[in-house]
């Protein structure tokens, strides 16, 4: 059976937007003296982040790759995503919002997941309170709703069909929410927005490519 086109074109046109969108915020960085240092790691680790995760999603939940790989990866994703927490206010406020949100929303249902979670957040609790990091509260409370409200929309998106159903799993809650917060200053700079496309890009990348393996009837790696 051969993949089906939109599948294919989807995942193409995703990895192109991933790293178009990585790309600006780099061009971003260079523009704006005031920033450097960590944010250099930003764009480049936000589209690797947003990749492992839903490579792990499509392991564990679709069984197309290694379940040991995904499991593997979790230990670096973890680690990765504590460590941006610990050294950049806006990563925390963006990644403890949507990490909370998700286990209100029951998503950590494997052991990668829980793995990943409980690391990342240790990093991050640990660097709050040595005064490392401080997050905005009302940046973590806004993501963690925004980000709630698109898993719900997510799965009444599964009973759509056409565009409904294309835009509500894109999660367009959570990408207004993030341009809302640069918008207002609770995210210093506009530099987020475009690395959590990047991230968001680089999610829908893998979750296509899975799909286009998945309907090419691949194995698992």
């Amino acid at each position: 059976m051969n993949p089906e086109p939109d599948a294919k074109s989807s995942a193409v046109l995703f990895a192109a937007l991933s790293i178009i969108t990585m790309v600006a915020g780099y061009i971003g960085i260079l523009s704006w003296p005031s920033r450097g240092g960590v944010d250099y790691l930003l764009p480049a680790s936000y589209l690797v982040l947003g990749v492992l995760i839903k490579f792990g999603d499509q392991a564990y939940d679709e069984g197309i790759f290694s379940r040991r790989t995904a499991f593997l990866l979790a230990f670096p994703s973890g680690i990765l995503l504590g460590v941006l927490m610990a050294l950049d206010n806006g990563t925390a406020t963006i990644a403890i919002g949507l990490l909370l949100s998700l286990m209100l929303a029951g998503k950590y249902d494997n052991h990668g997941f829980v793995a990943g979670f409980l690391i990342s957040i240790t990093i991050s609790v640990m660097a709050m309170i040595y005064g490392l990091a401080t997050p905005s509260l009302i940046g973590i409370v806004l993501v963690g709703i925004a980000s709630y409200i698109d898993e719900w929309a997510d799965g009444k998106g599964e009973s759509c069909s056409g565009i409904v159903s294309r835009l509500l799993c894109q999660r367009p809650f959570l990408k207004v929410m993030v341009l809302f917060l640069c918008v207002f200053g609770i995210l210093d700079s506009y530099l987020y927005f475009l690395i959590f496309l990047s991230f968001d890009f680089g999610y829908s990348f893998m979750d296509y490519y899975s799909r286009n393996i998945k309907e090419g009837a691949h194995g698992p790696l």
